[in-house]
């Protein structure tokens, strides 16, 4: 067992030496680098391996750290710090969040993504001399790019600006909303992308397209002469996207495959003779067709994804095969790599809320299991001689390390020990199980305890509802600790936790996952969250009296279902930027969430007008007595929040109007969730407040938020008020 990273280590534990155990806040948590990405050498010899920290603030962009470790010794090394690498070519001191970082095709150097003052662009460090060269140039941001095999292209995907001109914002609606009227727009993907491969032996750029929303997913042919990339809205799920494939001999671009809905990570096979891609399709069974133009086939809705494979003959494909079937669970959320040393394409299969690596045979489809059964995978990558796989991976109580695994023999070996020098004391996590109140199934969850935990005590209880709605709660050490309300930190002030994976989940049985459809809010919260706060209260580990439910997005929506039609269980709530009038969403709310209401609720408002009426939480507002605490995002980039916090402010209105406590927090410019660590502070200072309030009998203070000397406006009626925010950024900024 080794220990890479020894300056973090190091570092790491001086810092919690002093620590306390109780109470904990955000910085606390976020002061542990989490491993995001991991890429393994093409020799194998080494690991690439980005770290990241959040901002603590809007004012500023997180920051990531990129280390090398050797994957026999373990030994470390930071690839240095952002004044080593840039010197005076850029200012800032901080890599960005998402650095996207990757070995070159020998495997001498490693590219990234970060900005030079004016724009993300593309650089590359030679690990031998330590120099660094900035590879790309222009106004627009670098987003994503791909080195071809051979090393002599680079492949780039820019992004467009947001728009400030009246001009070319009308040029923008008249894009998406007249000749694309299956799509939609905000300010973040305002202008078409544009797809450009540089030839980095004489420095020549050919733009491939400039007129599409969106392109991901490129794939070089093995002998580096044909990119392929999918063309995208920017939604969830998007609507039917064929692959393209542009030729760099004969400068076209071609549609080799005819997908039947949302198609994503198509990729090569290692003779180039195939194609393989991962392909979302209706349920079994499923009859519901969505409407002209909405058929947005995202997986986390009313599709489920498969995988298929296709010879490819000159420029078309062959009738597809489903290599992986929708009973084998494939995760849609992780790229899979065809590597034919390894035997096959490596790839996560969904099971009991773990994501398993699994070496799938393309000709007879047997799978074989590489990453070990306790573990759930965050990234992984193969060797070029498919021997070797490098995996970040995490458990409800590991966090997230970095394991080598020999893929012939299953030998196992972990390089990284995060779990022994985290700056803070994780809450202790229970896999937990009780039956659904119709009988129909066993549900899992999650429960979070203090790290004082006594079995013979009853606590109080938070149970937090996770949105999506299917955004299943994975066995992820920092996904428990940290969702929304940050379990960690209400069981360090003596909460314990429930947080439920209701049906309509991912991630246990395809019957599970689609037994939402005509059972929305009354089979998820009614039948399996109800029951599971029944069962914690039955096992003596909450107290009855002292039970409160929060969520996020879909979450908080099964917030407002939960009090208003189980108003004697819970004493306090608290809900975050999710909408609670469902008529009215679905005709506001941006295409993807027209998908899902569409899909759960078997219709459009016109055609199921009584199911979205009794669905919606505000039919039966006039139940609610529980105190609610409620926040929302106001006037961000993205136009379609401003519906879900007006649908508050109608909450609101009837809540106060009855004599029922109600509050709530108005953020400007803010995202769907709280992403600052100060931000997320605040949020848990006003959560913890409330539930100290309701549920304890502790006096009731306004927290720091609606604090007067820390706002810049307030708005007193009602208890409504502003959160302080940085001003605008590039990446947040309102239109004007």
């Amino acid at each position: 067992m080794r220990c890479a990273l020894g300056a973090y280590c190091a570092l790491l534990l001086l810092e919690v030496a002093g620590a306390q155990a109780v109470p904990m806040n955000a910085e606390d948590i976020y002061g542990a680098p989490q491993p995001l990405d991991v890429k393994i050498s093409p020799d194998g010899t080494k690991v690439l391996m980005t770290l990241t920290q959040p901002a603590l603030d809007s004012s500023i962009r997180g920051q990531s750290r990129l280390w090398i470790v050797d994957a026999d010794s373990g030994e470390s090394k930071e690839v240095g710090s952002a004044n080593e690498l840039y010197g005076n070519d850029r200012p800032g001191t901080d890599f960005s969040v998402q650095a996207r970082a990757k070995w070159s095709h020998d495997g001498k150097s490693i590219l990234w993504i970060d900005s030079d003052g004016a724009a993300d662009q593309v650089w590359t460090h030679d690990i031998v001399s330590r120099k660094t060269t900035k590879l790309t140039t222009g106004e627009l941001s670098v987003v994503d790019y791909e080195e071809s095999p051979q090393g002599t292209h680079l492949a780039l995907v820019r992004a467009a600006r947001p728009i400030r001109d009246a001009a070319a914002l009308k040029r923008a609606e008249a894009y998406f909303f007249s000749d694309h009227p299956e799509g939609w727009w905000n300010s973040s993907w305002s202008n078409p992308s544009r797809v450009e491969i540089v030839d980095r032996r004489t420095g020549g750029v050919v733009t491939i397209t400039d007129s599409i929303p969106f392109a991901t997913d490129m794939s070089w042919h093995p002998l580096g002469e044909q990119l392929m990339f999918v063309p995208r809205f920017p939604s969830w799920g998007g609507m039917k996207t064929p692959p393209v494939v542009y030729n760099l001999r004969s400068r076209k671009i071609v549609e080799v495959i005819s997908p039947d809905s949302t198609l994503r990570y198509p990729t090569w096979s290692p003779d180039g003779t195939r194609m393989a891609w991962l392909e979302h399709v209706l349920y079994s069974g499923a009859s519901r067709t969505l409407l002209p133009g909405r058929n947005m086939a995202g997986g986390l809705f009313s599709h489920v994804p498969i995988v298929k494979i296709a010879f490819v003959v000159g420029q078309s494909a062959t009738k597809p095969s489903v290599l992986v079937s929708q009973d084998s669970q494939p995760s849609a959320g992780q790229p899979f790599i065809w590597n034919g040393a390894a035997g096959g394409v490596l790839m996560p299969l969904l099971s009991n809320a773990k994501a398993r690596v699994h070496l799938i045979d393309p000709e007879s489809g047997l799978a074989r299991r590489i990453t070990p059964p306790e573990y759930h995978v965050k990234s992984f990558d193969v060797s070029r001689d498919g021997k070797k796989l490098a995996a970040l991976l995490t458990n409800a109580n590991t966090p997230t390390e970095l394991f080598i695994i020999d893929i012939s023999n299953g030998n196992v070996d972990q390089l990284t020990h995060f779990g022994r020098s985290l700056p803070f004391k994780p809450a202790p996590v229970q896999s937990v199980t009780w039956r659904s109140g119709d009988d129909r199934f066993d549900v899992h969850g999650w429960l979070v305890l203090p790290t004082d935990y006594k079995p013979t005590r009853r606590y109080p209880m938070i149970v937090e509802l996770h949105g999506g709605p299917a955004g299943t709660i994975m066995d992820d050490f920092w996904r428990i600790q940290t969702e929304n309300i940050m379990p960690a930190i209400m069981a360090s002030h003596g909460y314990i936790v429930l947080l439920p994976n209701p049906r309509g989940d991912a991630g246990y049985s395809p019957a599970y996952t689609k037994a939402l459809v005509g059972d929305l809010m009354t089979g998820d919260v009614s039948m399996d969250v109800l029951p599971g706060v029944h069962a914690m209260i039955a096992r003596g580990i909450a107290d009855a009296t002292k039970v409160a439910v929060s969520g996020l997005s879909a979450g908080a929506t099964r917030v407002a279902w939960a009090i208003s039609r189980h108003p004697k269980i819970f004493k306090a709530a608290s809900l975050s930027d999710g909408p609670v009038n469902l008529v009215s969403y679905w005709g506001q709310a941006s295409p993807q969430n027209e998908a899902w209401l569409d899909f759960y609720l078997e219709g459009t408002p016109y055609e199921r007008m009584r199911e979205y009426i009794h669905r919606s939480p505000i039919t039966h507002a006039a139940a609610i007595d529980t105190p609610l605490l409620m926040r929302f995002a106001y006037g961000s980039a993205n136009l379609w929040d401003s519906p879900k916090t007006i649908q508050g402010k109608e909450l609101q209105a009837i809540l106060y109007a009855r004599g029922v406590p109600t509050e709530i927090q108005i953020e400007p410019l803010a995202g769907h969730d709280v992403r600052t660590v100060n931000a997320r502070q605040l949020w848990v200072e006003a959560n913890l407040a409330w539930f100290n309030h309701y549920l304890l009998g502790s006096e009731y203070r306004r927290p720091s938020p609606c604090d007067s000397a820390r706002l810049s406006k307030v708005q007193p009626q009602k208890g409504v008020c502003a959160l302080p925010v940085a001003q605008p950024t590039s990446a947040n900024a309102q239109i004007r």
